[in-house]
């Protein structure tokens, strides 16, 4: 988890980078909305073929590898932009190669995670890895705020990644390879086979994708640009990284005892009220005519979805056999990213020809269908049934 926290330091800084690059090289939001999906779609494509590769090879291995890579793209976008202005062309390249590799590291990275901890303890692992990526993500937003230039922070970013790579292969050469189950053909085939007799797991997996279309993590990104309130950056990416830091602290606390179902129903019914709620602010103009009162919603909604989703997340980990965690954990990258590619297109051309007003009412609307879907899946548990 420490040798990761530089990797989600990254995060952070890549995305306060990203709002100034993306946008010099379009000119308007349109650029962050078409960025979010060409990564969300390379994300979706390496996740799913390192998905079924980890299930055979060792995992460690195609962690360093994806990692290394991660950090050769950040590397070529910070010595592009020493040379001038980006063109859309190579942030469009770069982008995909970034998070192709990115989509790699997630099955291979949930494979060495599980491997390190008892059976037992796979889901508590899983809510201490979403809090490694909140707290890395507050450092990476600071730390990019006072760099001397966007090329500086990506340069370092990159020089992060190689870090976290050596280390990676350090940590991971007591690993064994994983060993393939007798009578399965493959992990995919297995995959199947387990969520169709696997009642819990189909549920908690179904309630995870509906849940990651509802909540539009780049709602704040197309908004912000669009709106083009340079002094609304700071606060409000801050204050939703806090937010989702909170969320997974109380998480961590609370873990994924008792009535599951309840708590989920809880965490995103405040959040589908919330975000009802804040559509008379929008349409009056006071949503962001304060920077403390979007800062506000943006905190509270960030905190509600990060433990909802992290919950969710911590229950696949436990629930899923170790010979197709794998091919699950790529599965589920790959459907996340394909449905934040969605949500992400949606919203943009959705605030490009109406306005962000318009944008706050479709994400309400979002939040209660979601809701009204969530409350109809009565088997969400801890225990596998």
């Amino acid at each position: 988890m420490l040798i990761f926290l530089p990797a989600a330091a990254t995060l952070g800084a890549k995305e306060r980078a990203r709002l100034d690059y993306v946008t010099a090289a379009f000119g308007d939001a349109s650029g962050v909305g078409t960025v979010a999906v060409i990564a969300a779609l390379s994300l979706a494509i390496g996740g799913a073929v390192s998905g079924i590769v980890t299930d055979m090879v060792r995992p460690q291995r195609v962690l360093a590898l994806s990692v290394a890579g991660i950090g050769l793209a950040n590397l070529m976008v910070g010595l592009s932009l020493l040379s001038g202005p980006p063109r859309i062309p190579n942030v469009i390249a770069l982008t995909a190669f970034e998070w192709l590799a990115s989509g790699m590291a997630i099955p291979a990275l949930l494979k060495v995670q599980a491997a390190l901890v008892p059976q037992d303890a796979r889901g508590s692992a899983e809510i201490v890895n979403t809090l490694r990526l909140g707290i890395g993500g507050i450092i990476g937003i600071l730390l990019a705020t006072v760099s001397p230039s966007v090329a500086v922070t990506m340069i370092a970013c990159a020089v992060a990644a190689f870090g976290v790579t050596l280390g990676t292969l350090m940590v991971g050469r007591g690993i064994p390879a994983p060993q393939r189950p007798v009578g399965r053909e493959s992990s995919e085939s297995g995959l199947w086979s387990v969520l169709t007799t696997h009642r819990a797991l189909r549920l908690v997996v179904i309630a995870d994708l509906v849940l990651t279309f509802a909540v539009p993590t780049q709602l704040s990104n197309v908004v912000l640009v669009e709106e083009g309130d340079a002094g609304l950056v700071l606060p409000v990416l801050l204050t939703g990284v806090l937010g989702v830091l909170l969320g997974r602290l109380v998480l961590l606390f609370t873990g994924s005892l008792g009535d599951v179902r309840r708590a989920l129903l809880i965490s995103f019914g405040l959040y589908a009220l919330v975000a009802t709620s804040v559509v008379p602010l929008a349409v009056s103009g006071v949503l962001l005519e304060y920077e403390y009162v979007a800062s506000l919603v943006i905190f509270i909604t960030s905190a509600l979805s990060a433990y909802a989703l992290g919950l969710l997340a911590a229950l696949v980990q436990q629930l899923v056999p170790d010979d197709v965690r794998g091919a699950l954990s790529g599965f589920m990258a790959a459907g996340r990213s394909l449905l934040i590619a969605g949500s992400a297109a949606m919203i943009a051309a959705t605030v490009l020809p109406l306005s962000s007003e318009a944008v706050v009412m479709v994400v309400a609307v979002l939040a209660a269908a979601a809701l009204a879907a969530v409350r109809g899946f009565s088997g969400i548990t801890a225990h596998a049934q």
